[in-house]
């Protein structure tokens, strides 16, 4: 039988449902968008793109995206591209035909999905951070944990004996050398008389080294494992908590430097603990680093957000001793800092 022909493969991904010049009208409004999710009025913003796309590009007969056939021909000026909602407003209907109810189900069908394909693709493009394509940074740089903190250390195991003998025998028995004086001391041994393999304490040469390297193994690995138990032993007497909060400055400071170095903001690690010298009272201790302002989002403007606060305290005067008991707590933050 004439064997089967698989066909064309079909793309693996998503289809890019937008090119060219819907593309670059999208992006255009990406301010608008933006905006819109600061001020909860997403649903406003889907609306008036696509009444604009509808009316730069008109309806595709599939009732699908638009497509190429759809773009301005001999156009490739993208000044004509608008990027404002001036056209939208200015324009309200050009066209003075009456549709056809068939002709207005079509439209309608037509809106709805091109509507969809819109807010899918703001929303997957500009509403989440976008990937890099590569989970792991090929450079440790970007990731401070990497450098400062060492890996988990694991739990000791014992070296192989044939590992230790080579560390500790190599030099003095190399090839020959090592061969010839294990030769003379079987052949001693062999000769010798029980009484005189007692009074010398003549023993087989290999047995009594390797038992010898063994009891090397088990001492080293008990200092190992006793080191290793060591850091992993919770403070249990006040002095030992009260050293081990005195060092955590020490591990903390780097870390949170390199936070902030990489992302670019203010950090501060928190550490809520009972303090020895006031008799286990809870407080919290904090580490902090502060970082140049970055530029923010329009609905999170410094002074914006400033003037809604004060109106809101002017309001709601109740409000004030909240705030006040969490500028004291801060203020204990930055006293407990200078200690660490």
């Amino acid at each position: 039988m004439p064997r089967k022909s698989k066909g064309v493969k079909k793309p693996v991904g998503r289809k890019n449902d937008f090119t060219g010049k819907k593309l670059q009208l999208l992006t255009n409004f990406a301010g608008h968008f933006r905006e819109a999710i600061d001020n909860k009025t997403p649903l406003d913003f889907y609306d008036r793109i696509t009444t604009l796309a509808v009316k730069q590009w008109g309806y595709h007969e599939d009732y699908s995206v638009l497509t190429e056939e759809d773009e301005i021909e001999g156009d490739n000026d993208d000044d004509d591209i608008p990027s404002q909602f001036a056209s939208v407003n200015d324009d309200e209907d050009d066209e003075d035909d009456v549709l056809t109810v068939e002709e207005a189900e079509r439209c309608q069908k037509i809106y709805k999905k091109l509507r969809t394909k819109i807010q899918q693709w703001y929303r997957q493009k500009y509403k989440h951070v976008p990937s890099t394509g590569n989970s792991s940074p090929a450079d440790p740089s970007t990731n401070p944990f990497t450098i400062l903190l060492p890996p988990g250390s694991s739990k000791p195991r014992r070296m192989a004996e044939i590992t230790l003998y080579m560390a500790m025998y190599y030099e003095m028995r190399i090839k020959e050398e090592a061969e010839r004086r294990v030769f003379m001391a079987e052949q001693k041994f062999d000769q010798a008389t029980e009484e005189e393999r007692a009074e010398q304490d003549l023993k087989k040469p290999i047995p009594a080294t390797k038992k010898a390297v063994k009891a090397r193994i088990e001492e080293l690995y008990d200092e190992e494992l006793k080191a290793w138990r060591a850091k992993h032993i919770v403070p249990k007497t006040p002095q030992e908590y009260h050293h081990q909060l005195q060092t955590a400055g020490e591990f903390l400071h780097p870390i949170a430097e390199a936070i902030g170095n990489m992302m670019g903001v203010p950090v501060a690690i928190m550490m809520p603990v009972p303090i020895p010298e006031k008799n286990g009272e809870i407080e919290c201790l904090s580490v902090h680093v502060d970082m140049p302002a970055m530029p923010i989002w329009s609905g999170t403007n410094t002074n914006t957000t400033t003037r809604s606060n004060k109106c809101e305290l002017a309001s709601n005067p109740s409000k004030s001793d909240k705030i006040s008991s969490v500028m004291q707590l801060r203020c204990l933050d930055v006293d407990h800092d200078t200690s660490m």
